[in-house]
Formats: structure tokens, C-alpha cells, sequence
């Protein structure tokens, strides 16, 4: 019993410490995916001005 308390308790934490990572490189990624989508806006708003 004591060496599965041991071997389960070391694998607890990195999927604790992954949660929040996982979270974070999903906001960035959402973060990004918006202002690509402004900058792509920006873009087109510009060539049409151009034309």
C-alpha cells in the first residue's frame, strides 16, 4: 500500500501544474487567432481603400 501511495502521488501534481498550462496556451491561441482575424480585416479594410 505505502509504494502505491508513493507511485500515485508524484503523478498528481503535473497533471495539477498541466491544467492551468493548457488553459493558458488555449487563451493565447484564441488571443492570437483574434488578432490575426483584426489584422486580417485591417488588411483587406486597406486594399479595398487602395482600390
Amino acid at each position: 500500500m505505502p509504494e502505491a501511495l508513493a507511485t500515485t502521488a508524484p503523478a498528481r501534481p503535473p497533471s495539477a501544474v498541466r491544467a492551468p498550462l493548457v488553459h493558458a496556451g488555449t487563451m493565447t491561441a484564441r488571443s492570437l487567432r483574434i488578432s490575426r482575424r483584426n489584422t486580417d480585416a485591417l488588411v483587406t479594410s486597406l486594399m479595398l481603400h487602395c482600390w
